[in-house]
């Protein structure tokens, strides 16, 4: 048994809370800060932070969150970020939405989160929106909305944030949302992945490897995958593999699929274990080697794919031999 191309990446769901994303009229000097000399930054900040400044407060927290020039104390940096929220700055605003999406600093609680991340989206900070478009998505403390999710996602790829281009992509290829339309979704995602998005990257493989929206195109399918593979994403390492071992649209290479799923095998991608397993088993690429085989297999045996009866003939304390150095390999992946 093979397995074949792994089916389009739908969304890539990432928290963070630490970049700000928009100038502000908020006025600060912050080249003290940007220079790394945050003794002179502390003391410029905290005088303009006892007097409403806003920008002051949001660097006070960041450099509290980061013990950047103070001991670290998420307690304080929640603090800073909550007074300037509290003045309507959207960076600040983001910052504690983020912080309660996730219950950091702050108990979890959805609807401050949202509350927040609208108050930041409104005035055009692009991550809150897309945020926003997130959890109306996934119907995260919230009703799931496609309709307002692909509106958010619409606001912040208006700004060219590949994460929400990324996503429209991916609701307009399955139609939620919005009309299916394979063509828009080629375009959402070839913008994301223009600015180095490895889903787009990947989605963009996968489009072109099946001829969706597109004319069917190996090579293109083969370049998108390798630029998503080379940034070490899994699914595109196995899908690169698969094309290489079964020659689609260009030469069959087994030494190429071995490595590529050597890659992906080592960040726990079960197909690529799964594939190695009938490599070592077959000798595609490499000497036949029983024990690797059944390693690998071992390995994989959560997708339910049965060992071949020779490896269960292997003597037993081979197979003891080999499951104990798999599960000292798991424990060695899973630290």
């Amino acid at each position: 048994m093979r397995a074949t191309i792994c089916i389009l990446l739908i969304f890539m769901w990432v928290v963070t809370a630490c970049t700000d994303n928009k100038p502000t009229d908020f006025e600060l000097d912050v080249s003290a800060f940007d220079r790394g000399d945050y003794a002179t930054a502390l003391k410029e900040f905290l005088p303009l932070a006892e007097q409403g400044n806003a920008k002051a407060q949001l660097y006070l927290g960041r450099m509290y969150y980061n013990g950047w020039g103070v001991p670290e104390d998420l307690a304080q940096a929640v603090n800073f970020f909550q007074m300037a929220a509290k003045l309507d700055y959207a960076p600040a605003q983001y910052y504690m939405g983020a912080y309660y999406f996730v219950g950091k600093g702050v108990p979890q609680d959805f609807k401050k989160a949202r509350n927040l991340f609208l108050k930041a989206a409104m005035q055009g900070h692009v991550e809150a929106q897309y945020r926003i478009g997130e959890m109306y998505f996934g119907g995260i403390g919230v009703s799931t909305d496609y309709i307002k999710a692909l509106d958010w996602f619409q606001k912040a790829a208006e700004q060219d944030y590949a994460r929400a281009e990324n996503n429209l992509g991916n609701m307009y290829f399955t139609g939620r949302g919005v009309a299916q339309d394979y063509t828009q979704a080629h375009d959402w995602f070839l913008k994301a992945a223009k600015q180095d998005h490895v889903g787009a990257q990947y989605n963009l493989g996968f489009i072109y490897h099946e001829g969706k929206g597109v004319p069917q195109d190996y090579l293109q399918a083969r370049d998108w995958f390798q630029k998503a593979a080379d940034l070490d994403f899994a699914p595109a390492q196995y899908n690169l593999a698969i094309m290489y071992r079964d020659g689609q649209g260009i030469a069959q290479d087994y030494t190429r699929a071995h490595d590529w799923f050597q890659k992906a095998a080592v960040q726990n991608h079960l197909y690529s274990q799964f594939n190695l397993g009938v490599m070592y088993f077959e000798g595609m690429g490499v000497p036949q080697d029983y024990e690797e085989a059944y390693f690998w297999y071992y390995l994989s045996s959560d997708l339910g794919y049965p060992k071949p009866a020779e490896l269960e003939r292997l003597h037993p304390a081979v197979i003891a031999r080999v499951e104990k150095r798999a599960e000292e390999w798991r424990a060695q992946m899973n630290r």
